[in-house]
């Protein structure tokens, strides 16, 4: 494991990177981010974000840490500090994909944690709370705006389907036009929002939205209904 770093986009905040083995994109990276404190009576949060997302929430971390908690932030492979050029964006073919991101995680924070996801990356929290290997080390599950479904129209849904049928097909063909750049604009402070993030990471018009992305998802949500179902 490398060393803690200075985190290149958070003043204050340090970096812990760790590769894992090579998968269909090739060399695959997470990223752990922390905000170093002196105590934390109330145990450690591991924070995981959305799609086409990645940790920048300063605020959230301060008030964690103000409320007496160690606060990390997981940025997950093909997200944000952990994306690389020769990566599809924010892809996975399941989403259990991200499991060995948070295992690790919370083998480096080596305490129990409370685990906190936010829209996807709700989804992701809540499998793993049922099916991850270091679940025993989780001591609460909180979770923000989960992405249990798509919020969709009819017709939407219509496409929905095909996309999930040809996701197991050509996984990378991908829906360009799916997201909306008023998404990014009603969020960022050089249009309508209060929010300062690497429009890079987190792009105006988006990333392609694969269908074997849309197929992974539809799968792990059909996945935890299931779980649910069984109580």
């Amino acid at each position: 494991m490398s060393a803690w770093q200075p985190d290149r986009l958070l003043e204050g905040f340090e970096t812990l990177e760790q590769r894992f083995a090579d998968d269909y994109d090739g060399e695959v990276v997470a990223t752990l981010v922390r905000l170093p404190v002196r105590d934390a009576p109330r145990g450690a949060v591991l924070y995981v974000h959305g799609f086409i997302d990645y940790f920048f929430q300063r605020h959230m971390a301060e008030r964690f840490a103000a409320e007496g908690y160690a606060f990390y932030a997981l940025d997950c492979r093909k997200h944000g500090r952990s994306l690389r050029a020769h990566q599809h964006p924010c892809f996975c073919k399941d989403i259990r994909e991200y499991f060995a991101d948070i295992d690790w995680a919370l083998e480096a924070i080596g305490a129990p944690a409370l685990l906190a996801g936010h829209s996807t990356g709700g989804l992701v929290c809540s499998l793993y709370a049922h099916e991850g290997a270091r679940r025993e080390q989780l001591r609460a599950l909180w979770l923000n705006s989960p992405f249990f479904e798509f919020n969709a129209p009819p017709e939407r849904r219509r496409h929905l389907a095909v996309a999930t049928w040809l996701g197991a097909v050509v996984p990378f063909a991908s829906d360009k036009g799916s997201i909306r750049p008023e998404y990014v604009e009603g969020l960022h402070r050089d249009w309508h929002g209060e929010w300062d993030f690497d429009l890079n990471l987190k792009p105006h018009m988006g990333f392609p939205l694969y269908f074997g992305w849309v197929r992974a998802i539809r799968k792990a949500q059909a996945r935890r209904v299931r779980i649910q179902s069984l109580g």
